[in-house]
């Protein structure tokens, strides 16, 4: 059983608009079989986050005092500028991982199961709230395999998508481990992925392409990755790439099948 505590803050400078949250989370992992190869795990995930904005950073049209600036008063109607929400999630995982044999992973997970509002007019009797002023519903779904061939080499072909109201993304690649020093935990990453996104149009394209290199030693893996927009966004003539560097802890093993992690 695992549990764990999120604290997020967020502060759009020019408005001094925050958003904050606290989170609890939870998590029970099971054996399926004695030989301790096939996992099945439940997690949830309830959090309460606030947002708020000062508005005396804003300016509007009614403002401007026809010379140098907006200094008249506004007749635009402002609701409270705090207001807080509470959110859910919840999801499952399965793993099957043989020693020295195919493996094969699994998850569903579903955010924002009640949909909060997250419109400052909320309780406001002036608006009708519309479908943007909720936060929709996200699932998403994983599945990779773990691919041995030989002592020292490992592919692992993944799919990862996303759904959000309207929106839709699907991850597609693989990653090869090559394993240079069994005794001192040597070993290099390489891979690649594609990202493919829905448009307004219901048309589903290709949005980026990533290309990976990594360094495992002793647990740790550098990785360096490299995204590239392919979507007619990207074609401005302007830089459409972006450049990322990750740092990952990837435990201690008493055996190729069960984790056992350091903290």
């Amino acid at each position: 059983m695992g549990t764990g505590v999120i604290l997020y803050s967020d502060r759009s400078a020019s408005v001094n608009f925050y958003t904050n949250q606290i989170a609890i989370t939870a998590a029970y992992h099971k054996a399926l079989n004695q030989d301790g190869d096939h996992f099945l795990s439940a997690g949830f995930q309830f959090g309460i986050s606030q947002r708020n904005v000062n508005y005396d950073n804003f300016s509007f049209q009614d403002q401007f005092n026809g010379e140098n600036g907006y200094t008249n008063p506004t007749g635009e109607y402002l609701p409270e500028n705090n207001f807080s929400f509470g959110d859910f999630a919840f999801g499952i995982n399965y793993v099957y991982s043989p020693n020295r044999r195919p493996g094969v992973f699994a998850g569903f997970a579903m955010h924002h199961l009640l949909e909060p509002q997250i419109s400052f007019y909320a309780n406001e009797p002036i608006e009708e709230l519309k479908q943007e002023d909720f936060l929709h519903q996200k699932v998403s779904a994983h599945l990779s395999f773990l691919l041995p061939a030989g002592n020292n080499f490992q592919f692992s072909p993944r799919v990862l998508a996303y759904k959000q109201g309207p929106h839709l993304a699907a991850n597609a690649g693989g990653n090869f481990r090559f394993l240079l020093n069994d005794a001192k935990g040597y070993a290099l990453h390489t891979g690649g992925w594609v990202r493919g996104v829905r448009s307004l149009e219901n048309a589903f394209g290709l949005d980026a392409a990533v290309a990976m290199f990594g360094i495992e030693y002793n647990n740790f893996l550098i990785g360096l990755s490299y995204d590239v927009g392919l979507s007619s966004l990207n074609r401005s003539g302007a830089k459409s790439g972006a450049l990322e560097i990750s740092i990952a802890f990837l435990g201690n093993y008493n055996n190729e099948t069960i984790l056992c992690p350091k903290f």
